[in-house]
């Protein structure tokens, strides 16, 4: 891995202390450093290129940097001060905000792409439907962060639907750099480089679970074409050691739903216990079968979702069952939170063990 050298010189030493000590244990990419403010010093180490990148207090903007200026990272108090400006830095944003914002800095500055040590091979899991509103998004979720929290798995939760609902399932955390910039970044002649640094667009939850951070309007992932997007998961695959790829898609006969349903390992089919969301998927079933030309029993987990029990209508075995749980949600104005510790966790946690078979 190719590291950045980061000298930390802000006037303020204990928040220093604290974001230089952060940085290091949560990113190994960074190298760091503390130094006192001191400006003939500062200027020292610009001349003799000692440092990737150098964060100073924005007070010292005035202040002999002209000619030296381009490793400069200016740390404002003032929030409305750093809106678009890519020099310039928030103090008090995330440090996941700041380490994404310092890894596309030197990116651009070097023209270096990222190495990364990659010795796994991620399982894709698929979560689907041929009927809406069955619930696979909030199952998909539920699922990886079980995984991952539970399980200690490095997991990634990937929305192709065309209107994404990512952003109502997990809180912001400040960054700027979306699904959008990575997939402009990834397939660019000039800036590819850029999209080596994936951490950059990524950001995780309370449970561990990591998503891209979703762009404003239509979900470009469900634009690439086939090629394209085993190229975009081959990418992801490279920069990021993930156990499991968690891809919540619609169950569809475009080239891109094709292309998932013959290369995930396994693949969640959900109904929501109605007779025509049951119907649908046993019509889609025996399309896919016959489009992909092979069986797909062995890869497919057969899902009934909010389910009431009743003596008379137990589903077949091989039907794992999510209890129609309305405790386990919890509706903001524009949050939704997931608590796995009830009847849909039960089934949740199910799930995730039929995943972890044969893997």
């Amino acid at each position: 891995m190719n590291y950045i050298k980061l000298l930390l010189a802000d006037s303020d030493y204990e928040y220093t202390k604290v974001l230089g000590r952060t940085l290091a244990n949560r990113f190994p990419i960074f190298h760091v450093e503390i130094l006192d403010a001191d400006i003939d010093i500062i200027i020292q180490h610009l001349k003799d290129n000692s440092y990737d990148l150098i964060l100073i207090d924005s007070e010292y903007r005035e202040k002999q940097f002209y000619d030296h200026n381009s490793k400069i990272i200016w740390l404002s108090d003032n929030k409305l001060e750093v809106d678009n400006k890519e020099n310039l830095l928030y103090r008090y944003s995330g440090v996941d905000e700041i380490s994404s914002r310092l890894q596309l800095i030197h990116a651009k500055l070097s023209g270096m792409k990222k190495t990364h040590c990659n010795d796994l091979q991620a399982n894709l899991v698929g979560f689907t439907g041929a009927a809406g509103g069955v619930g696979k998004t909030s199952i998909a979720i539920a699922t990886a962060r079980e995984l991952s929290s539970f399980h200690n798995f490095k997991v990634l939760y990937l929305s192709m639907e065309e209107h994404e609902s990512t952003a109502i399932y997990f809180t912001k955390d400040g960054g700027k750099n979306t699904i959008s910039d990575y997939i402009y970044y990834l397939y660019s002649r000039n800036e590819s480089h850029l999209a080596s640094y994936i951490d950059s667009f990524i950001y995780k939850d309370e449970y561990g679970l990591e998503v891209f951070r979703p762009s404003k309007g239509i979900n470009e992932l469900i634009m690439l074409s086939k090629e394209d997007t085993s190229y975009f998961l081959e990418s992801v695959c490279k920069f990021r050691n993930y156990h499991y790829i968690c891809i919540d898609f619609k169950a569809s006969g475009s080239e891109q739903s094709m292309y998932l349903f013959n290369n995930c390992n396994k693949i969640i089919l959900i109904d929501d216990s109605s007779p025509l969301s049951i119907y649908k998927n046993n019509k889609f079933e025996k399309y896919l079968n016959i489009f992909l030309n092979q069986k797909l029993d062995d890869k497919i987990i057969r899902v009934r979702n909010k389910w009431v029990a009743k003596e008379e209508n137990l589903p077949s075995p091989e039907i794992l069952v999510l209890e129609n749980d309305t405790e386990s949600f919890i509706y903001g104005e524009d949050f939704i939170e997931i608590n796995i510790n009830y009847g849909f966790g039960m089934g949740v946690k199910k799930l995730a063990e039929e995943i972890r078979k044969d893997v």
